[in-house]
């Protein structure tokens, strides 16, 4: 990132290309398993990861500020998307389009609530939950503890569920 951040193309390449899986799993995560918007989610921060590398200050890992990115470049995506798209072709197995719709509104839900958490909260919940990475690695990658990282996941937990609770109870009535 240092080299990419003096105007290496090279170097930034090849860090793109060491990111680029991990970042798209998570897009594909995030945007309810829409590989072409998960696609557009990663083109779209890897562009912002070039565009401010000479700003990045390796206070926390790459990874990190690349994850950042990609929920960023998501939630814009989330934004502009028209509710009723076609089915997409991951989804073709679910036959019920009742079930595709519910699917799509519960990850909705979600994303909204994550947005809402403290800032490393929702990074650790990105990388531990959406990233599937280990607390070991969700830590090394925030720069932080284990025990760390299991409170921020506790008190994003909590954060949640107070967040999501009213909204089922209001379902409910």
């Amino acid at each position: 990132m240092l080299l990419a951040a003096k105007g290496d193309e090279r170097a930034f390449r090849l860090l793109a290309q060491a990111l680029s899986q991990r970042m798209m799993n998570l897009a594909f995560r995030l945007l309810n398993y829409r590989r072409d918007l998960a696609e557009d989610a990663v083109q779209d921060a890897l562009i912002k990861l070039w565009r401010t590398a000479p700003k990045w200050q390796p206070l926390a890992p790459v990874h990190s500020y690349a994850a950042r990115l990609v929920y960023t470049s998501a939630m814009d995506i989330h934004r502009r998307a028209r509710p009723m798209e076609e089915v997409p072709e991951d989804m073709a197995a679910l036959d019920n389009i009742e079930e595709i719709v519910g699917i799509r509104q519960e990850n909705q839900i979600l994303l909204d609530a994550v947005a809402t958490l403290p800032e490393r909260q929702r990074e650790a919940v990105l990388l531990h939950y959406m990233g599937e990475q280990s607390h070991a690695q969700t830590a090394q990658k925030m720069g932080t503890s284990e025990k760390a990282v299991e409170r921020l996941l506790a008190r994003a937990r909590t954060n949640l569920r107070d967040v999501l609770e009213p909204a089922e109870g209001g379902a409910r009535s």
